[in-house]
């Protein structure tokens, strides 16, 4: 028994991402973005979507490298270097650029091939949401925001809002959303002072009639006051406050 637990702790311990996996995996990162400049499909990552022979595996290795990226951008919050800050920047770019197909120069002029890399993203996003993207989203900006630079902010609520756009504002997800990135202390306030792009998105997604429409029924409404704890309500209502503002 005793071998056993030490087993898995090695077992744990070998999987624990620490500054040189990360270090890893940015670098991994700039050259998966760096592909997208290429001329030739074949010579772009995202160019195996179109190879039957490699496709699905591909598919499984981007939601994978997306959730390590998505991990290892939860982890960049001390952000006191010039070299963390970059290694943010990166990241973000990266989930930024793999969840949106209209960057992809493959399938340009193409209609059949941009409706099946729409919906390939789309599902590559629910994986994310699945691997509590907005939860950790949250975390992440409840830690670091009013360090964050605007481009940062801006990725960060462009990522969050992705999947709500790829499900068509489905409820549920809406409701998710809001008791996680959108409780976050201030977040409107940073975004309006630093980051006016971010505030002109979430007008333009209509974020607060939508919201508004959601939280009318008692039973969504219940679900989200019992969901928040002490004063990350206030901090909800005091975004959406001025949301409708805008």
């Amino acid at each position: 028994s005793s071998s056993s637990s030490s087993s898995s702790s090695k077992a744990g311990a070998a999987v624990a991402a620490g500054p040189d996996d990360d270090a890893r995996l940015v670098h991994m990162c700039k050259a998966l973005l760096a592909s997208l400049a290429a001329d030739n499909a074949a010579s772009q990552y995202v160019g195996l979507a179109l190879n039957s022979q490699y496709a699905v595996a591909w598919i499984q290795q981007l939601k994978r490298v997306l959730c390590l990226a998505l991990d290892a951008t939860c982890r960049q919050v001390r952000l006191a270097k010039a070299a963390e800050v970059s290694a943010l920047g990166t990241l973000l770019r990266f989930l930024i650029a793999f969840t949106d197909p209209a960057q992809w120069r493959i399938g340009a002029g193409n209609a059949g091939v941009r409706a099946l890399l729409t919906k390939l993203c789309a599902n590559v996003l629910g994986h994310l949401v699945g691997a509590d993207l907005f939860a950790k989203l949250h975390r992440f900006a409840i830690k670091t925001l009013r360090r964050l630079t605007a481009p940062s902010v801006a990725a960060v609520v462009a990522l969050s809002v992705r999947p709500l756009v790829a499900c068509k504002f489905n409820e549920s997800l809406l409701l998710s959303w809001a008791i996680t990135v959108f409780a976050t202390p201030t977040l409107m306030r940073r975004m309006t002072r630093t980051c006016p792009d971010a505030v002109s998105l979430l007008v333009r997604l209509g974020l607060f009639r939508r919201l508004l429409g959601a939280l009318e029924s008692r039973q969504s409404t219940r679900i989200v006051f019992n969901a928040l704890e002490g004063n990350f309500t206030l901090f909800l209502l005091g975004n959406l406050v001025e949301l409708g503002q805008m």
